[in-house]
Protein backbone atom coordinates (compact mmCIF):
# COMPACT_ATOMS: atom_id res chain seq x y z
CA UNK A 1 0.00 0.00 0.00
CA UNK A 2 1.23 3.48 -0.76
CA UNK A 3 0.50 6.69 1.04
CA UNK A 4 -0.33 9.58 -1.28
CA UNK A 5 -0.77 13.33 -1.11
CA UNK A 6 -2.91 15.21 -3.60
CA UNK A 7 -2.77 18.76 -4.87
CA UNK A 8 -5.71 20.07 -6.87
CA UNK A 9 -5.24 23.09 -9.09
CA UNK A 10 -8.30 24.64 -10.73
CA UNK A 11 -8.00 26.67 -13.91
CA UNK A 12 -10.92 28.60 -15.44
CA UNK A 13 -11.68 27.50 -18.98
CA UNK A 14 -11.72 30.13 -21.71
CA UNK A 15 -14.57 28.34 -23.45
CA UNK A 16 -17.92 26.85 -22.49
CA UNK A 17 -17.95 23.11 -21.90
CA UNK A 18 -17.98 20.43 -19.27
CA UNK A 19 -15.35 20.34 -16.56
CA UNK A 20 -12.22 18.30 -17.29
CA UNK A 21 -9.90 16.51 -14.84
CA UNK A 22 -6.30 15.62 -15.60
CA UNK A 23 -4.32 13.34 -13.26
CA UNK A 24 -0.54 13.79 -13.09
CA UNK A 25 2.13 11.75 -11.32
CA UNK A 26 0.06 8.64 -10.59
CA UNK A 27 2.05 5.41 -10.28
CA UNK A 28 2.36 3.25 -13.38
CA UNK A 29 0.56 -0.10 -13.55
CA UNK A 30 2.57 -3.12 -12.44
CA UNK A 31 2.50 -4.44 -16.00
CA UNK A 32 5.26 -4.37 -18.54
CA UNK A 33 4.74 -1.61 -21.10
CA UNK A 34 4.86 -3.32 -24.50
CA UNK A 35 7.20 -2.18 -27.23
CA UNK A 36 5.56 0.54 -29.35
CA UNK A 37 4.57 -0.79 -32.75
CA UNK A 38 2.15 0.28 -35.44
CA UNK A 39 -1.33 -0.84 -34.46
CA UNK A 40 -2.51 -3.93 -36.35
CA UNK A 41 0.96 -5.30 -37.13
CA UNK A 42 1.15 -7.55 -34.04
CA UNK A 43 -2.25 -8.44 -32.48
CA UNK A 44 -0.64 -9.81 -29.29
CA UNK A 45 1.27 -6.57 -28.79
CA UNK A 46 -1.97 -4.61 -29.37
CA UNK A 47 -3.70 -6.67 -26.65
CA UNK A 48 -0.82 -6.12 -24.20
CA UNK A 49 -0.85 -2.39 -24.91
CA UNK A 50 -4.64 -2.24 -24.39
CA UNK A 51 -4.27 -4.10 -21.06
CA UNK A 52 -1.64 -1.59 -19.94
CA UNK A 53 -3.84 1.37 -20.95
CA UNK A 54 -6.90 -0.02 -19.13
CA UNK A 55 -4.83 -0.55 -15.99
CA UNK A 56 -3.50 3.03 -16.21
CA UNK A 57 -7.02 4.48 -16.54
CA UNK A 58 -8.17 2.44 -13.50
CA UNK A 59 -5.32 3.91 -11.44
CA UNK A 60 -6.12 7.47 -12.55
CA UNK A 61 -9.81 6.95 -11.82
CA UNK A 62 -9.10 5.55 -8.32
CA UNK A 63 -7.10 8.68 -7.46
CA UNK A 64 -9.78 10.95 -8.92
CA UNK A 65 -12.52 9.22 -6.91
CA UNK A 66 -10.43 9.58 -3.73
CA UNK A 67 -10.05 13.32 -4.38
CA UNK A 68 -13.79 13.72 -5.08
CA UNK A 69 -14.80 11.78 -1.96
CA UNK A 70 -12.67 14.04 0.21
CA UNK A 71 -14.26 17.17 -1.28
CA UNK A 72 -11.00 18.58 -2.65
CA UNK A 73 -12.59 19.64 -5.91
CA UNK A 74 -14.92 22.56 -5.25
CA UNK A 75 -17.97 22.51 -7.43
CA UNK A 76 -20.75 20.17 -8.33
CA UNK A 77 -22.15 16.94 -7.09
CA UNK A 78 -20.22 13.67 -7.13
CA UNK A 79 -20.66 12.12 -10.57
CA UNK A 80 -19.16 9.20 -12.45
CA UNK A 81 -16.09 10.53 -14.30
CA UNK A 82 -16.00 9.62 -17.99
CA UNK A 83 -12.55 8.89 -19.43
CA UNK A 84 -11.60 10.41 -22.77
CA UNK A 85 -8.22 10.23 -24.44
CA UNK A 86 -9.19 13.51 -26.16
CA UNK A 87 -10.34 15.38 -23.05
CA UNK A 88 -7.96 18.31 -23.49
CA UNK A 89 -8.03 18.78 -27.25
CA UNK A 90 -9.02 17.05 -30.47
CA UNK A 91 -5.97 14.78 -30.61
CA UNK A 92 -5.10 12.06 -28.07
CA UNK A 93 -2.29 14.08 -26.49
CA UNK A 94 -4.18 15.01 -23.31
CA UNK A 95 -6.16 12.14 -21.81
CA UNK A 96 -8.40 12.94 -18.86
CA UNK A 97 -11.88 12.70 -17.45
CA UNK A 98 -15.01 14.65 -18.30
CA UNK A 99 -17.43 15.56 -15.50
CA UNK A 100 -21.12 15.95 -16.26
CA UNK A 101 -23.22 18.08 -13.96
CA UNK A 102 -22.71 21.36 -12.14
CA UNK A 103 -18.91 21.51 -12.02
CA UNK A 104 -18.60 24.76 -13.94
CA UNK A 105 -16.27 25.69 -16.76
CA UNK A 106 -12.95 24.75 -15.15
CA UNK A 107 -10.13 22.27 -15.60
CA UNK A 108 -8.94 20.41 -12.52
CA UNK A 109 -5.31 19.30 -12.45
CA UNK A 110 -4.76 16.62 -9.78
CA UNK A 111 -1.13 15.96 -8.88
CA UNK A 112 -0.47 12.68 -7.09
CA UNK A 113 2.64 12.31 -4.96
CA UNK A 114 3.74 9.09 -3.28
CA UNK A 115 4.76 9.88 0.30
CA UNK A 116 5.97 6.41 1.24
CA UNK A 117 5.60 2.83 0.12
CA UNK A 118 4.12 0.41 2.62
CA UNK A 119 4.18 -3.36 2.02
CA UNK A 120 0.69 -4.82 2.47
CA UNK A 121 -1.95 -6.82 0.65
CA UNK A 122 -4.68 -4.19 1.12
CA UNK A 123 -4.97 -1.74 -1.83
CA UNK A 124 -6.64 1.09 0.13
CA UNK A 125 -4.46 4.26 0.17
CA UNK A 126 -4.03 6.43 3.26
CA UNK A 127 -4.23 10.02 2.08
CA UNK A 128 -3.21 13.55 3.01
CA UNK A 129 -4.55 16.33 0.81
CA UNK A 130 -3.95 19.97 -0.08
CA UNK A 131 -6.30 22.24 -2.06
CA UNK A 132 -4.80 25.00 -4.18
CA UNK A 133 -6.77 28.20 -4.91
CA UNK A 134 -8.64 28.86 -8.14
CA UNK A 135 -6.52 30.64 -10.76
CA UNK A 136 -7.99 33.22 -13.09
Amino acid sequence: MNEFTYEVKTVKRDRIGKARVFVWGAPEPELELPEPKERGVDPENDKAYDRFNRAQVRIWKAHLVAVMEEGLMPGGERVKPIFSKKAGCSCPCSPGFILNGTWGFVDYHVTVRTVKKIETTRPIPAVRRKLLPLEA
